[in-house]
């Protein structure tokens, strides 16, 4: 008997029946394996998702930097949450900015700012020398001076009142102007936070003995024989002017020392003025532009004080302010030589001299 086709029939039963059980157990475990892969998924979309929105929070959010974790030698930091990017010495520096110094001041304008939050030239409600920020060293913590802002300064929601002193603490948020009306919101933090409760003090003024610095005597109200008006952009000039002056035994009055657009500046340039025997003007593109230096001069002509310019950059059309165009002028511009400039510069300053000279009658 020829058991091949029963034995093929059986193998081909046995096949059959195997693979109807393992489709049954497949179809079985289907659902939770489903399910399974489901919840995976889920989780990951759920994770990708987190990152993207800690991504897209940390692109549009300003994260204050812990101080700890800056260089040595910080003393303060600012983080601007609304507003533009600060410039430093006309330089971006984004929109956290380090304090190193004792005092520093805010505003638009380059040359009154240490800090400068929006250009000179645009409309916003930051003043041009908006507000001082400096250490007071026996209360051991920062102050702010509004310094007659146009529209005020804020600190932690409250209105400072201008001209005084008012203690900062750490996390304080420092409204300049109106926000609507470009304005900035700047966070201060510090680790001089010591104080239990707010101050709000005079100013911290401290007095410029700038007449002392030139000619070793003390301030106002003992006059001096010669105002010197420059612009900080030409006062490698206004020393050589200065020194010369000093060598030929005049005493010489400059606010070097003292910060244009301070609380004190005005009165001190005022007694100046009008306690000097004559003015010199050191004359440049940048001081014919200087809204300090215009003061200056228009103060003096008020006090009919004798004036004398000295030309040290540019030329008649864009260094010489209105009402000085009729006037002589000695000529220090650095455009010679090398060779002759060293002579140039004596001759101008001897020339110098010798009018003040003729002027004082000394």
């Amino acid at each position: 008997m020829d058991f091949g086709p029963i034995v093929l029939v059986v193998v081909i039963l046995v096949l059959v029946v195997a693979a109807a059980l393992f489709w049954r157990r497949l179809n079985a475990a289907s659902p939770e394996n489903t399910r399974e892969a489901n919840t995976v998924s889920e989780k990951s979309n759920a994770v990708t998702d987190s990152l993207r929105a800690n991504a897209s929070r940390e692109a549009t959010e300003v994260l204050p930097i812990p101080l700890s974790d800056v260089s040595p030698g910080v003393m303060a930091a600012l983080d601007i949450e609304q507003g533009p990017d600060a410039f430093v010495d006309s330089v971006n520096v984004g929109r956290h900015i380090e304090i190193r110094d004792q005092r520093v001041t805010i505003g638009r304008s380059p040359k009154t700012a240490t800090i400068q939050l929006y250009n000179v030239d645009e409309v916003s409600s930051v003043s041009r020398l908006h507000c001082t920020l400096e250490f007071h060293k026996t209360l051991r913590c920062f102050m702010i001076t509004d310094e007659g802002s146009s529209s005020g300064t804020k600190v932690a929601g409250k209105i400072i009142p201008p001209r005084k002193a008012h203690s900062l603490k750490d996390g304080d948020l420092i409204e300049l102007g109106m926000i609507d009306q470009a304005g900035a919101i700047l966070r201060f933090r510090t680790t001089y936070d010591a104080l239990p409760e707010r101050l709000s003090i005079e100013p911290l003024v401290e007095q410029k003995d700038t007449v002392k610095q030139a000619v070793g005597r003390p301030t106002a109200p003992i006059r001096q024989d010669v105002f010197l008006s420059y612009s900080r952009r030409d006062k490698t000039v206004m020393r050589m002017v200065r020194d010369a002056l000093l060598d030929a035994s005049y005493t010489v009055w400059s606010d070097e020392s003292v910060e244009p657009g301070s609380p004190s500046w005005k009165n001190d340039v005022q007694q100046a003025i009008e306690g000097a025997g004559c003015v010199i003007a050191i004359l440049s593109p940048d001081a014919k532009e200087s809204e300090w230096v215009s003061e200056e001069l228009n103060y003096a002509r008020i006090h009919k004080k004798r004036m004398f310019t000295v030309l040290v950059r540019g030329d008649e059309s864009n260094a010489i302010p209105f009402g000085l165009t009729g006037m002589q002028w000695v000529d220090m511009r650095m455009d010679y030589d090398d060779g002759m400039k060293e002579l140039m510069q004596q001759s101008a300053l001897e020339q110098l001299v010798a009018t003040v000279r003729e002027h004082l009658g000394k």
